[in-house]
C-alpha cells in the first residue's frame, strides 16, 4: 500500500515506535487511514496481552524462587550445601 502512495518505510521494522509514529502522520484516502489505524489498534492489543502474560510469567517465577529460598534458608544442610549462611561447622 505505502508503494501506491510513493512511499518507503524509513525503517525494517514499520511497526517498531518510530515506524508507528511516522505511520499515524501519513496522508492516506479514508479507506487506508482505518485500515492503518486498525492494524496499529490490533498491534496495540496483542502488546498489551503479552505484557500481561510476561508479569504472570515473571510473577509465578519470581513465586517459584521465593518458594525456593524459603526451602533452603529453613534447612541448615541445605544451607551448608548452598552456602546460605547457617552453622559452617562441618
Amino acid at each position: 500500500m505505502l508503494a501506491s502512495y510513493g512511499l518507503k518505510a524509513p525503517w525494517k521494522d514499520l511497526f517498531c515506535k518510530e515506524g508507528r509514529k511516522w505511520l499515524k502522520v501519513q496522508q492516506f484516502r479514508v479507506l487506508h487511514r482505518e485500515e492503518v489505524d486498525g492494524y496499529l489498534e490490533i498491534i496495540d492489543l496483542l502488546m498489551k496481552q503479552m505484557a500481561e502474560v510476561d508479569m504472570r510469567i515473571k510473577s509465578r517465577f519470581i513465586g517459584k524462587q521465593n518458594e525456593q529460598s524459603v526451602i533452603v534458608d529453613s534447612t541448615p544442610l541445605l544451607q551448608r550445601a548452598f552456602g546460605s549462611g547457617g552453622d559452617r561447622r562441618g
